[in-house]
């Protein structure tokens, strides 16, 4: 599941681009609403005691007769949460949609590194989230990346992991779900606001979800991986169609809830080009410069 070198090569000098999540922390490279010693000038406010004599701009003060003091732009970090699905039905297919869902979040955490951002990353499962160590610096990606490939088991569900992030996620930050999205919480809107400014919901799709003909035809018996549950269909072209605008109204409800709460709803399947994606697709949707 690590990301291929030449990607990774060609993201080195990419960041991310959230829309509403702010840099609240640490000492990074994003302009923050913060004002007060730093490098890039931002504008000036009138003096008040306690004040810094030396950041009193001379020019102002001949002008107006009045000390007003420089006020410069404080660089800070974004917080970048990444948590990723590890339930039951991410290991349904012999564990290649986990594997994707570990190089989606590979990728993303090496770009919000590369943009000096601080990560953490996330698995969940059974209402409850194993975090990783907090990452800072670009030189930590490796670290991010080998702690993404030791995580290997799945089971349970994914329902309730995203109440258990709650107490863990950023308020200012950017907060990315990689998941299949098929449980998502009957609570979502009322969840959305509280994972962060922003939140990003990425559902990853096996081949069989996007063109269900794979499946061939016939009498089968589909099991659901985390719930136990089966069913006999008999699969014929009114069953795949039905199945793929049951599909098509769900991405379509989530992608309005998100868009509501100020985020974005993306899709990654398995039979997509990573490379396609994350330097074309991702590109044009000012997801990543």
């Amino acid at each position: 599941m690590i990301p291929p070198a030449a990607l990774l090569d060609r993201l080195a000098r990419s960041r991310l681009l959230p829309r509403r999540a702010q840099a609240s922390a640490g000492s990074g490279e994003r302009r923050s609403r913060m004002k007060g010693a730093g490098l890039e000038f931002a504008d000036h406010r009138a003096y008040q005691p306690g004040d810094d004599v030396r950041r009193i701009d001379p020019a102002l003060y001949a002008r107006f007769g009045q000390p007003f003091v420089r006020q410069y732009a404080v660089q800070r970090q974004l917080s970048v949460t990444i948590l990723v699905d590890a339930s039951a039905s991410m290991g349904a297919d012999g564990g290649k949609r986990f594997a994707l869902v570990r190089t989606a979040a590979a990728v993303l955490g090496f770009v919000a590194l590369a943009g000096g951002d601080r990560l953490r990353l996330g698995m969940g499962r059974e209402r409850r989230i194993e975090w990783s160590a907090v990452y800072t610096t670009p030189s930590r990606a490796a670290d991010a990346i080998a702690w993404l490939s030791r995580q290997h088991g799945t089971g349970g569900r994914f329902d309730g992991c995203l109440e258990a992030a709650l107490p863990e996620v950023s308020p200012t930050g950017l907060t990315i779900v990689i998941s299949d999205w098929w449980d998502a919480p009957p609570r979502l809107e009322a969840l959305l606001p509280r994972l962060g400014a922003e939140v990003w919901a990425l559902q990853v799709l096996s081949r069989e979800e996007e063109d269900p003909s794979l499946l061939g035809a016939g009498e089968a018996a589909l099991m659901d991986a985390e719930s136990g549950q089966e069913m006999v269909l008999t699969l014929d072209a009114v069953v795949q169609e039905r199945f793929r605008r049951i599909l098509q109204a769900w991405q379509e409800d989530l992608r309005q809830k998100l868009t509501a709460a100020g985020g974005r709803f993306l899709t990654l399947g398995e039979g997509a080009s990573l490379e396609e994606t994350v330097l074309r697709r991702w590109r044009q949707l000012e997801l990543l410069t």
